[in-house]
């Protein structure tokens, strides 16, 4: 079926990526995909097929040249959202997978990203899948995620010495530098677009808007103010602020989906980096959600730094299936 929006079949999507083992499970969700298509796919086109307790959330891409097409996630950016979801996708999906083929219009291939890495379940898919054509893997994506378990003291007790004193020092000299932190759990509907407002300033202050890969403009602005008031409608949006006499200089925020927390986006003025106020946000974040009963915080993409906070990497990956027709043809080889 194809639809003109994923947000009318929001409970859809997200029950069924809830019920997804493996995978990331907020990326999977309506707000993340449809964001990400008015962002960076707005001439798209979505489908939606279901089978039973399994659902399929596909994007119609074009390719650079124009000419050809690919099937894929309506997310096919940073590689993290799964298509194919619910319980026993890995059994239901090939069949869904063929019809799409069938009726989705031609395609030169299908790329299946986001999916559980090693595992039975995406062994079992590949099978599947390979009377559609030749399956092959494609790249995967590392995720950083902190157990909540234990509290504060239990996180701690497993972080090393240099670590831990990192965060003493930067704790005094965010004293001495007057940094204060506003918590909003959630992000109140009403309060979502001054939020937004306070994110892009802050990007055009840091070190990513300093060198032009900020979130202050372009599809990635649309990206980021579609997040936003997404999450914070639905009641999911948490956030951190750091201000220095009330100035913004500093933010982190995530959505809070199925018990579990995925950190979205973190930026501070380029000017305090020797303070070290990414980690004091991150730990702010973590004594939020620490009474709150949340199982883990996803920190997100696997980078250096985020090392530091666990030793747990989730990692999912992609499968590329190139149709018998397309496989045949002169132009595929």
């Amino acid at each position: 079926m194809q639809v003109a929006t994923l947000d009318s079949h929001r409970q859809t999507i997200d029950a069924a990526a809830l019920a997804t083992p493996g995978i990331d499970t907020f990326c999977a969700s309506s707000a993340w995909l449809q964001s990400a298509v008015d962002a960076f796919h707005p001439d798209s086109t979505l489908h939606i097929l279901q089978r039973d307790r399994t659902v399929t959330v596909f994007a119609r891409h074009g390719l650079d040249d124009g000419r050809r097409f690919c099937l894929t996630s309506p997310e096919a950016v940073w590689g993290l959202a799964s298509p194919i979801l619910g319980e026993r996708a890995d059994t239901e999906a090939p069949d869904l997978v063929r019809e799409a083929l069938r009726s989705c219009g031609p395609v030169d291939g299908v790329l299946l990203p986001g999916l559980p890495s090693n595992s039975a379940w995406s062994q079992v898919l590949r099978r599947g899948l390979s009377p559609l054509g030749v399956v092959f893997p494609g790249p995967s994506v590392g995720r950083r995620v902190v157990s909540m378990e234990g509290g504060r003291e239990s996180f701690l007790r497993g972080r090393s010495r240099r670590f831990r004193s990192g965060l003493r020092r930067s704790g005094r000299l965010a004293q001495e530098a007057g940094i204060r932190f506003r918590r909003f759990a959630p992000v109140p509907p009403e309060a979502a677009s001054e939020l937004g407002h306070t994110v892009l300033d802050i990007e055009r202050r840091s070190w990513k808007g300093l060198s032009g890969q900020g979130a202050e403009a372009g599809p990635m602005r649309t990206f980021t103010e579609g997040l936003i008031m997404r999450t914070a409608s639905m009641g999911t949006l948490y956030g951190i602020v750091a201000t220095i006499r009330d100035t913004p200089v500093g933010y982190l925020y995530g959505a809070l989906f199925g018990g579990d927390f995925r950190g979205i986006q973190m930026s501070f003025d380029e000017g305090l980096r020797r303070i070290g106020l990414g980690n004091l946000m991150q730990l702010e974040m973590l004594e939020l959600l620490w009474p709150l009963g949340v199982r883990t915080y996803d920190l997100g993409m696997d980078m250096p730094y985020k090392a530091a906070w666990t030793d747990d990497l989730l990692v999912t990956e992609s499968i590329y299936l190139v149709p018998f027709h397309r496989a045949r043809s002169p132009r595929m080889m």
